[in-house]
């Protein structure tokens, strides 16, 4: 099974942050990490996901700094106001199933 980061970038949104956390409990597809390049972290989460910490206001940077800390085979990118439904991951990686995709988007 492919391992998956999911990254997500947040920056003065603890409770969206925290929304998108406990929603991405429930994914269908088990094999995924979490990296959360943020501000801070929900503290009930800590230890549970990578945590980057980030301050600046620069969604690029953030991105990049999460595909830094990533250790899957497929990065995902999720909003920090996002609730991912439970087959979220194993729907975005259907595509993968074919050798011949090199890139996919939801």
């Amino acid at each position: 099974m492919t391992r998956v980061s999911v990254v997500i970038v947040s920056n003065g949104r603890p409770a969206h942050l925290r929304s998108c956390l406990q929603s991405l409990r429930h994914q269908t597809y088990p094999e995924f990490e979490v990296v959360v390049v943020a501000d801070a972290l929900p503290p009930e989460f800590d230890g549970a996901v990578r945590y980057v910490p980030f301050q600046e206001e620069n969604i690029s940077a953030a991105r990049n700094l999460g595909i830094a800390h990533a250790a899957g085979d497929i990065l995902a990118f999720c909003d920090d106001d996002a609730i991912p439904d439970p087959p979220w991951l194993q729907t975005l990686l259907a595509p993968w199933g074919d050798p011949g995709v090199g890139a996919a988007g939801g």
